[in-house]
């Protein structure tokens, strides 16, 4: 459900807005009306609207005086102007402020209908483009562990040594790499021994420890550590480190 706000200091012209054509068909339930810029303001400051219908020609602030101030507070607001000129000639104000659409009175049903249903079909879009986007950093989100242990993992061992594809990579996990020198330390674990002496259900169990207590020991110099097989463990430092 979406809303649409009237704005004209004409109420002969609101009226015909109104109802020149059926608004709960295109999705509208909520239709607003106000005489002029400065009541459309309290009308979108209580709840914005998801269009506005405004006359060129208004008492006080042109219709895109108004479109302007709107459009830097709420810029996601679709304007359709409304004029008395066929050619409408504050066209290139209009665009740079993000409106493309206007009307001629006298206004036709059918004009304002495929007008309307053009907006409409560009905010479901861009909702849908809105939903994909929050979809995709969901994702992101969910297997971010595992891809920023890829990288690292991918770094260390030579698989990864382009620099715009490190970049490009380290920009997906949110990581500035900046241009400082990285050092690495590897810590080797005999996991033989660990196995003879506990059984090979403890090797995880110990590097688990291992990791815990190089992260503690560290805290505040490493950048990251690396799980590379079961006897290595590979810490990433901004610094060298004496531990």
């Amino acid at each position: 459900s979406m809303r649409i706000l009237f704005v004209d200091d004409e109420a002969i012209i609101r009226e015909g807005l109104l109802t020149l054509i059926e608004w709960d068909k295109i999705g509208f339930d909520k239709l607003l009306e106000a005489v002029d810029a400065f009541q459309a303001m309290e009308i979108i400051e209580q709840s914005p609207p998801d269009v506005i219908i405004t006359d060129i020609f208004m008492p006080e602030m042109s219709g895109i005086e108004f479109a302007r101030k709107v459009k830097s507070e709420y810029p996601f607001i679709r304007f359709i102007i409304l004029t008395g000129y066929e050619k409408f000639e504050y066209a290139k104000e209009a665009v740079e402020i993000g409106i493309a659409k206007y009307l001629v009175k006298p206004i036709f049903p059918d004009e304002l209908q495929e007008t309307v249903e053009a907006v409409v079909q560009e905010i479901k879009q861009e909702k849908q483009e809105t939903l994909r986007l929050e979809e995709a950093k969901k994702r992101l989100r969910q297997y971010e562990p595992v891809i920023t242990q890829k990288f690292w993992s991918d770094l260390i061992t030579g698989t990864l040594v382009k620099e715009g594809e490190i970049r490009e990579r380290a920009a997906m996990i949110q990581l500035n790499l900046g241009h400082e020198m990285l050092f690495v330390a590897a810590f080797k674990l005999n996991v033989n021994q660990v196995a003879d002496r506990y059984g090979a259900s403890y090797v995880e169990l110990i590097q688990y420890a291992v990791r815990n207590i190089a992260e503690e020991v560290l805290s505040g110099k490493w950048l990251h550590f690396v799980d590379s097989d079961p006897s290595l463990l590979y810490g990433v430092f901004h610094r060298e480190v004496n531990a």
